[in-house]
């Protein structure tokens, strides 16, 4: 079996049936594109072989209405995650009334690299979605993608705009807890990373002040990186002088090549603060300076009364 016509491409013209059984029936499909609007003449042809061995041929003539070719492919973006890793989804929406064949979906970005997928065909007025990755290496990539296709015989393309943006890093000091050991504070806590990029160098140190001093063995601490919404740990030591109610901090960090400082206030359990200064103010003999000082006021009563008993003892003298 063969379909041909004037003016007609025919993809894969022929079909073959090894037999057909008396009373049977055999279906076959093919695919032609008009290269015309309007009517089209179609010719199938059935050639067959009877048992006998005779030859037989059938001819059969079909009009076909072509509409004329709507090109209508059209894109629409969408993007998933929020770090320089994202997904950037396409739907390519074909609104005519042919095929979209071999479509070459793409990104391009002066901020980003955009990975590249092939679609083999999108058939008239229907949707297929493909995935593009992509990688920020800014916190904002414009992007450009394009589909390429074959509408009939003719090459075509469609583009369209979008814009990623990633939360670039920022760190904060959280968790923070501080206790006082022999007047040497121990700072403790978290650089916690609340964006979605990585922060890079991140630093903390004590800030000098007034009443506090950086102290050995961590005067700063070298943290290191920090990926997008992640945390890591930190140790510092200061040493005080009077009544401290909070130690100043500092970190600093990397994003995109600046670097970035912020301070912070680790407030100090003032309780605690309290508790230690009366025990360094007094001191572990204060309560023997109590009872001493107990001691010596019984001591001058005693001896005032040891007086006055004297007086009385020359008065009574005095008095014979």
């Amino acid at each position: 079996m063969s379909v041909s016509g004037d003016g007609v491409t025919v993809f894969d013209d022929r079909s073959v049936f090894a037999s057909l059984e008396e009373g049977g029936t055999a279906t076959a499909d093919f695919r032609f594109r008009p290269q015309r609007a309007g009517n089209n003449e179609l010719t199938s042809t059935v050639t067959y072989t009877l048992p006998g061995g005779t030859e037989r041929t059938v001819t059969q003539n079909q009009t076909i209405e072509t509409d004329p070719a709507r090109r209508g492919v059209v894109l629409e973006t969408s993007r998933s995650g929020s770090g320089t890793e994202q997904t950037l989804t396409v739907d390519i929406v074909n609104q005519g009334n042919t095929p979209a064949d071999e479509v070459v979906v793409s990104g391009v970005s002066e901020n980003a690299t955009v990975s590249q997928t092939i679609v083999d065909s999108v058939p008239a007025r229907s949707t297929k979605q493909v995935r593009l990755n992509t990688t920020l290496s800014e916190p904002r990539a414009d992007v450009v993608v394009t589909a390429e296709y074959e509408s009939g015989t003719v090459q075509r393309s469609v583009n369209t705009s979008t814009t990623l943006r990633a939360t670039p890093a920022a760190i904060e000091l959280t968790g923070l807890d501080v206790t006082r050991e022999d007047g040497v504070f121990q700072i403790t806590g978290s650089t916690s990373n609340v964006g979605t990029t990585t922060a890079r160098s991140v630093i903390v140190r004590v800030v000098p002040s007034e009443n506090v001093e950086p102290a050995a063995p961590n005067r700063d601490f070298f943290v290191g990186e920090v990926p997008g919404s992640d945390f890591s740990s930190f140790d510092l030591t200061a040493r005080a002088t009077g009544n401290v109610s909070s130690i100043p901090l500092e970190v600093s960090y990397l994003v995109d090549g600046e670097r970035t400082r912020e301070t912070f206030s680790a407030p100090v359990d003032m309780g605690l603060t309290g508790q230690q200064e009366q025990q360094t103010g007094g001191g572990p003999g204060a309560g023997l300076f109590a009872v001493l000082g107990l001691g010596v006021v019984v001591a001058l009563v005693v001896a005032g009364l040891l007086v006055r008993r004297y007086r009385r003892g020359d008065d009574d003298d005095l008095d014979i």
